[in-house]
């Protein structure tokens, strides 16, 4: 009698770009979620960050203990009012399996948590025993 076997095979896409944000962590550190773990020998080769169509001095780019995800810290302060975009080139970039990404923007949370007050017209919680 004749028996098929099966073999499981796991296929694996290609590294993509998910998302990002500014604002959760502080007002120079953009967190960049990846659609799978990252590995890199520089996260910061082949990225450029733009704060209002300007590009900013990287910093750092971290590997977080969830390796989906990136955060890099720019030399300057965005505030509320900022738009941030994050790009990559795959050239000069040695983050595995990532290709081009075109300019991406950061979503910016500056301000918006009560926890991580920044905005200049947010309001403070004040509790009064009485």
């Amino acid at each position: 009698m004749w028996t098929p076997a099966f073999e499981v095979v796991t296929v694996v896409g290609a590294v993509a770009f998910s998302s990002s944000e500014i604002g959760d962590t502080d007002l120079v550190t953009i967190e960049v979620i990846f659609n799978q773990n990252v590995s890199a020998t520089d996260f910061t080769a082949g990225v450029t960050i733009k704060k209002n169509t300007v590009a900013q001095t990287i910093v750092s780019g971290t590997l977080q203990i969830d390796e989906r995800i990136v955060f890099y810290v720019v030399d300057t302060a965005a505030d509320i009012n900022d738009v941030l975009t994050w790009e990559y080139d795959s050239g000069p970039g040695t983050i595995v399996g990532l290709g081009d990404v075109s300019a991406q923007t950061v979503t910016n949370y500056i301000g918006s948590h009560l926890y991580f007050d920044t905005a200049d017209d947010s309001a403070h919680l004040l509790s009064v025993g009485v």
